[in-house]
């Protein structure tokens, strides 16, 4: 069963890949791109003004949950 997992999972991965890829072909798209970078508890934020938001969503987001994990693998 695990290879079974393992084939579905690659199967999926090249899927999302090749219709990436089509739609970058087929559609003329804006590309927008931004980053999050955690140095310790401090995020450095970067990328596109439109983008901001969510990336300080997801560095509030990864910040806390490292927190949870410190805080549960302690028990």
């Amino acid at each position: 069963m695990n290879t079974i997992m393992i084939a579905v999972g690659l199967a999926l991965i090249l899927l999302g890949a090749l219709l990436v890829m089509l739609a970058f072909l087929f559609n003329r798209v804006k590309v927008r791109g931004g980053g999050v970078i955690l140095i310790g508890p401090f995020p450095i934020i970067f990328g596109d003004q439109a983008l901001r938001p969510i990336l300080l969503l997801f560095a509030v987001l990864a910040a806390f949950l490292l927190l949870v994990f410190a805080i549960l693998s302690r028990w």
